[in-house]
């Protein structure tokens, strides 16, 4: 592929993203993004979208495919050796509330995973910037910095509203009640491989 459909490729990517009015921006950091393998990254990060959705959605999350609308983008920094991700979202509740569920959850991932005060997931202050920053690597990675295995780009086949129960609120209270200090992890969980279907 020459230089031109890169750039044609790259555009159109951009051009859908700043289109779809993403509400969230997030980055996914590692303890030890230099160090961490890519399959045991891409495992956490897709139980850790996977925990979210069930969170939401319980079981529909896999029954019926219910998951908060996301595009997830593999960036290796200035470096090319410092793997991490970014995300953007479409939550069907309070962004901020979204945002501060997110992050205690990527929290308490793995003890690869960045502790609550260093993730950054907030609501996007500028669709176009967000987007044009989620794709900066393209030029480097071509089409393989989209995570699709993560992702969910198909919007959700049943109301976000029929799922709003009791249930929910128990699953989200507990994230909500996970703490924001550094705590001691048991990585068993990070060795699973993992992947959204």
């Amino acid at each position: 592929m020459n230089y031109a459909e890169i750039e044609k490729e790259h555009r159109a990517l951009t051009d859908w993203m700043v289109e779809t009015n993403w509400q969230v921006f997030g980055t996914l950091k590692f303890t030890d993004g230099y160090g961490i393998s890519l399959r045991r990254a891409e495992n956490l990060v897709c139980k850790y979208f996977n925990k979210l959705d069930r969170a939401y959605y319980g079981n529909a999350a896999t029954n019926v495919g219910m998951r908060h609308n996301r595009v997830v983008v593999k960036h290796m920094g200035t470096s090319g050796t410092n793997l991490h991700y970014h995300f953007l979202a479409k939550p069907d509740m309070d962004l901020a509330l979204f945002a501060d569920l997110a992050r205690k959850q990527w929290a308490h991932m793995s003890s690869w995973t960045m502790g609550f005060a260093d993730t950054d997931i907030a609501a996007v202050r500028s669709n176009k910037g967000s987007s044009i920053y989620m794709l900066h690597e393209y030029d480097k990675l071509g089409a393989d910095t989209v995570f699709l295995q993560a992702s969910a780009l198909n919007a959700p086949k049943y109301s976000p509203l029929k799922y709003r129960n009791i249930r929910q609120m128990r699953r989200l209270l507990a994230i909500q009640s996970l703490s924001t200090k550094e705590i001691e992890y048991d990585d068993e969980d990070a060795e699973d491989a993992f992947s959204i279907t």
